[in-house]
């Protein structure tokens, strides 16, 4: 079982631009934003926050196959990385959740700032209501744009 390090664990947590993919049985993709990515303390699985009113294939996917794809990228650098694993659990965001995924959206917002996209924007790219997808990590790749693009890590 692959583990999160820490170079890898501060990029998913810093406030990166989040996309989680998942595909049906008929292999249609499906994708939404992701919110507040949270490592766990070994380092095994990923805790991800997705908007509810558009989780709807997604949970519909992942209890069905189990197989998700989650993309971090950070906004400012272009430094990316892609977790593929499989989800383990979908369930409702715990009273502790909330200031991580609030923590996310602020750091995100300040990073989209920084590339001249306005907060007042980014601000409306979110859901007050979200479900929380926790996988466990099976494969890693580096994503960043160049000659490295797609190496697996």
């Amino acid at each position: 079982m692959l583990v999160v390090d820490e170079d890898l664990r501060s990029l998913i947590e810093s406030g990166p631009a989040i996309s989680v993919g998942t595909r049906n049985a008929a292999m249609a993709p499906h994708a939404v934003r992701g919110w507040g990515a949270r490592v766990a303390e070994d380092g095994r699985t990923v805790d991800v926050f997705v908007d509810r009113p558009a989780a709807e294939d997604i949970v519909a996917d992942v209890r069905d196959n189990a197989r998700i794809a989650v993309f971090f990228v950070d906004v400012s650098t272009l430094r990316a990385l892609q977790l593929k694993g499989r989800c383990v659990e979908v369930g409702d965001p715990q009273p502790d959740d909330w200031a991580w995924v609030d923590k996310h959206r602020a750091a995100f917002t300040e990073a989209c700032e920084t590339i001249l996209f306005p907060g007042s924007i980014a601000r409306h790219l979110w859901a007050m209501q979200v479900v929380r997808l926790r996988f466990v990590v099976e494969e890693f790749y580096d994503q960043t744009p160049g000659p490295g693009a797609g190496k697996a890590l």
